[in-house]
């Protein structure tokens, strides 16, 4: 009988609440989960392509991931995943490990990582960077295709003039002939100058008056002689006979004796 009233208690204790309940095991951490990933890639720049260049620590590391973050871990290795970054402080989401940024010489930043260009979920990761740096840093799994960026400077109209129309050949042989011509008239023209320079030098023989020419035609008239004296021996007076002499007219122009 007691048995049973104990039983029968124990029931009623259970249904109200008067038992406590069993113990709530402690929190756990996710288990790390190995992407398989050694290399990474990151954008870059050069000139206005856009290409994607391997990264990584070495091939004894690889990409391991917890929740939403994600970082580099040894293989067969303890890993370390970093869970924030605060006042330059890293802290990590195994125990009470921290790390300070002073001490790496930077300061507080994160690294992205993507499953390939275009995906919306992403890890990240806490991370030092130096203080003259960009403070973020994204990666992909796989090696995205490279891309060509716009350049962002306007393009300058393109201004089209229309060309002149050809000009017509100038015909050579008729200005070569014309030239040759020209050059034979003008010798033509100097000789002819030079010919007529000459003859003009040339003295122009004088011609004798009508007077003088008429002197000169008529000959002395011969002297008289009578034919019945043949000497002068018995001439009076013992003189010879005078004849007149020849004189030019000024009337006439003749000559004349007188």
């Amino acid at each position: 009988m007691a048995f049973l009233v104990l039983i029968l208690g124990y029931i009623l204790a259970v249904a109200y609440g008067l038992v406590a309940p069993d113990p709530t095991p402690p929190p756990s951490l996710n288990k790390r989960q190995s992407s398989g990933v050694v290399t990474i890639w990151s954008a870059l720049t050069s000139g206005t392509t856009v290409v994607y260049e391997a990264w990584g620590y070495t091939s004894k590391q690889t990409i391991l991931t917890l929740g939403d973050n994600w970082g580099w871990c040894s293989i067969g290795g303890s890993c370390w995943v970093a869970s924030d970054c605060q006042s330059g402080t890293i802290h990590f989401l195994q125990g009470t490990h921290t790390v300070i940024c002073g001490t790496l010489g930077g300061v507080c930043g994160t690294e992205y990582l993507y499953s390939t260009l275009g995906a919306t979920d992403r890890y990240t990761n806490p991370g030092c960077f130096s203080s003259d740096e960009v403070k973020s840093a994204t990666y992909y799994m796989v090696s995205p295709t490279p891309t060509t960026t716009t350049p962002s400077t306007p393009t300058p109209p393109i201004i089209t003039t229309t060309p002149p129309p050809p000009q017509p050949s100038k015909p050579v042989g008729a200005i070569v002939g014309g030239v040759i011509g020209g050059l034979a008239l003008i010798c033509f023209a100097v000789l002819a100058f030079f010919l007529v320079r000459r003859r003009n030098q040339q003295p122009v023989p004088t011609q004798p008056s009508v007077g003088e020419a008429e002197v000169a035609q008529k000959s002395p008239l011969p002297p008289h002689v009578d034919p019945d004296h043949t000497s002068y021996a018995g001439y009076p007076h013992s003189t010879p006979p005078q004849y007149g002499s020849a004189q030019i007219a000024p009337s006439t122009g003749r000559a004349e004796l007188l």
